[in-house]
């Protein structure tokens, strides 16, 4: 038995070695703009993946300790990727003093590739600062205010086992919606090779635990993943806004595994804004209805593309189960559009009306 405990140990050694040299990402542009995110660890290797939609981003953070805070720009490297972002650091710190820090300056953004997840980036400027104890703010944007970019903050490695299912969970969305390729990429790269790795390990230990405890260890085994894996898919597909920051007692908390950063907005019965609370849709009815939107958007607008654009999603709220606010736009203009839809069976999405909110 002291030898299969070694092995496992062993084995989650190796398996935990190649995420180690990555950043935690966390999906910013599926945010509301507006939204101020909080981060959370500033310490920890983050990268916040944003989208400016006309509006500076805000992000605030506090120091308890005095520390070294590194925190730089990079941008997605896709067709008309944008490198003249900024990054304005400031704040307050424990002795009064105002702090400003820029990121700025960088004309060349040479290419980069990140081996992790298999992206290609443009490496905007970097800095290391030492902060006090305080209260900061990190301001990103550029003249327009319009693009995708990247803001890294941290050098500390910390990945927990809920930080590794929530990467495998996000990076999906990350490569369909950001680097606008293919989502099958998403585990076309070393992350690809860590699952292959963990499920050859896993089926290794099993068949070690199963020559161990013999055939009935196997088949309560297999019970109990069948048991598992029915509970989630009912949660997943039939509990609705699950994976969510919800308001209890004065205090956000944490259901499920939600991709977005803890809001920044107040939270208690007196103040909270209820009507700005975003609605979450079952995932399965989200995912049907951006399918539908990204292959009908230009037959389902008024209005049309100009100058050979061709129009895509780049935020996609829903008010109720029968309506979502659509923003999107052609590389030219910038729309934001009220669908109004219902969910036919098997599984159909029929509109029911789309007219123009916006143009910018």
């Amino acid at each position: 038995m002291k030898r299969i405990t070694l092995a496992i140990f062993v084995l989650g050694l190796v398996l935990v070695a190649p995420v180690a040299s990555a950043h935690n990402p966390r999906l910013v542009f599926q945010q509301a703009t507006g939204t101020v995110t909080t981060i959370e660890k500033p310490e920890v290797s983050q990268a916040f993946y944003g989208l400016l939609r006309g509006e500076v981003e805000v992000y605030n953070f506090k120091l308890d300790n005095a520390q070294d805070f590194y925190f730089s720009l990079l941008a997605p490297n896709v067709t008309k990727a944008k490198t003249d972002f900024t990054a304005r650091l400031t704040g307050v710190d424990i002795d009064g003093k105002e702090v400003w820090q820029v990121l700025a300056g960088k004309k060349d953004w040479p290419k980069y590739y990140e081996e992790f997840a298999g992206d290609n980036y443009l490496k905007g400027p970097e800095k290391t600062i030492y902060l006090k104890a305080g209260d900061y703010k990190i301001s990103v944007g550029n003249p327009g205010n319009i693009g995708k970019y990247v803001l890294v903050v941290g050098t500390k490695e910390a990945w927990p086992p809920a930080e590794i299912i929530n990467t495998l969970s996000v990076l999906p969305s990350l490569k369909k919606d950001f680097f606008e390729t293919s989502p099958w990429k998403a585990y076309n790269n070393r992350v690809g090779l860590f699952v292959l790795g963990f499920s050859l390990a896993l089926i290794a230990i099993l068949i070690l635990l199963t020559w161990y405890f013999g055939r009935r260890f196997w088949m309560a085994f297999l019970i109990g993943v069948l048991v598992a894996s029915g509970l989630v898919f009912i949660r997943v597909y039939f509990s609705g806004a699950e994976d969510a920051w919800i308001c209890q007692n004065g205090e956000w908390v944490a259901h499920g595994q939600p991709v977005e950063v803890r809001p920044d907005r107040p939270c208690s019965k007196q103040i909270l804004d209820t009507k700005n609370v975003k609605f979450q849709p079952a995932p399965a009815v989200a995912y049907l209805v951006r399918a539908y939107l990204e292959k009908n958007i230009s037959s389902l607008s008024p209005e049309k593309e100009v100058l050979g654009g061709k129009f895509y999603l780049t935020n996609l709220e829903f008010s109720d189960n029968q309506t979502a606010v659509v923003s999107f736009e052609d590389g030219h203009n910038a729309f934001v559009g009220l669908f109004k839809f219902t969910i036919n069976e098997p599984e159909q999405v029929e509109s029911l009306g789309f007219e123009i909110l916006n143009k910018n």
